[in-house]
């Protein structure tokens, strides 16, 4: 009898996990699907430009992407132009026509900043649907703001992650990001909205993003707002060399 209950228990469980991980399969591959599908893999370049809003003042800006780990950020702030270039290990900081190189010892959690504009075209979920790399575990669905979301936890290079994807449309709506730094537990939640169809691939136009800690309440979200995209864009790839000042700047900004 008892051999019975638990073989009985044992199908029953069994199912569960079997219909969980069909749920979330369906969720990755619909996912995937409404991101743009393989177009996707298709992308190497990216030229943008909108407007960021930190600590309640708006900065005009432009980003030249050349994937996976070549960023160039010019913007404009109070008057003055500014830029932040990213080159594979090396990142300079450039304003009023000095050139910072940053420290070696900070080069990862500056990468990391970077990496979130990354995730505007590819996200954590998408990589893991394409390489299968970290552990991931299907949450359910829950409710925010009167719509119903399915929500996923995925665990990568010390990272938590929790994603809330519209049942609906299986677009990412928010990301909550665990990592610990130190001795505190960083808490960054990121925010998609306003998605439109740029080329064959539905990019989110609205990004804000917030950053906390365990002990601490959180900051002022800081937000961008895309107002054009350029996909696969032939970019100069000296750009993302430091400028020397011995000329006029190249790509600035608009004030």
């Amino acid at each position: 009898m008892k051999f019975k209950i638990f073989s009985l228990l044992f199908i029953v469980l069994a199912i569960g996990i079997t219909s969980c991980s069909k749920d979330l399969d369906n969720i990755l591959r619909e996912h995937y699907k409404a991101r743009g599908g393989n177009e996707i893999t298709k992308v190497t370049s990216v030229y943008a430009e909108g407007q960021s809003m930190s600590m309640m003042m708006a900065m005009p800006f432009r980003m030249n992407f050349i994937l996976p780990s070549k960023l160039r950020y010019d913007f404009v702030v109070m008057g003055k132009e500014g830029s932040s270039i990213f080159n594979e290990d090396r990142i300079w900081m450039v304003q009023d026509s000095n050139v910072t190189e940053v420290p070696a010892e900070f080069v990862a959690e500056n990468k990391r900043d970077m990496a979130y504009q990354i995730k505007i075209f590819k996200s954590d979920l998408i990589d893991f649907y394409l390489k299968n790399q970290g552990k991931i575990e299907y949450l359910g669905k829950d409710t925010l703001d009167k719509a119903e979301y399915f929500k996923i936890r995925l665990v990568k290079d010390s990272t938590e992650a929790e994603f809330m994807i519209d049942t609906k449309t299986y677009l990412e709506h928010k990301i909550t990001y665990k990592r610990t730094v130190g001795k505190k537990i960083v808490i960054e939640k990121v925010k998609f909205d306003n998605f439109k169809k740029e080329g064959n691939l539905m990019l989110p136009h609205s990004v804000s993003v917030s950053v906390s800690t365990a002990e601490e309440m959180p900051k002022a979200p800081s937000s961008l707002t895309f107002q054009k995209f350029e996909i696969n864009k032939k970019i100069d790839a000296n750009i993302f060399q430091p400028p020397t000042y011995n000329k006029q700047p190249e790509n600035q900004v608009k004030k």
